[in-house]
């Protein structure tokens, strides 16, 4: 969660996954302003999550995580 997804590691993300982001994404955010309000970090948070579930299967070290954290 913590870097961008390597898609090399991870065959097909990009054809599922079509709006990647992660914690350090985020931070640059945050730290360059780029945050407007709570709510447009809240939704890249949750897009974390999201993508985590949508492309990890249940069970998943990643998907259980991404549930933990919601």
């Amino acid at each position: 969660f913590l870097e961008p997804v390597n898609t090399a590691l991870a065959p097909g993300y990009t054809d599922v996954i079509k709006h990647p982001m992660d914690f350090g994404t985020m931070t640059t955010k945050v730290e360059r302003g780029r945050y407007r309000s709570l709510e447009e970090f809240a939704n890249d948070f949750k897009l974390v999550t999201t993508n985590a579930k949508t492309y990890n299967p249940p069970n998943t070290i990643y998907h259980t995580e991404a549930n933990r954290i919601e």
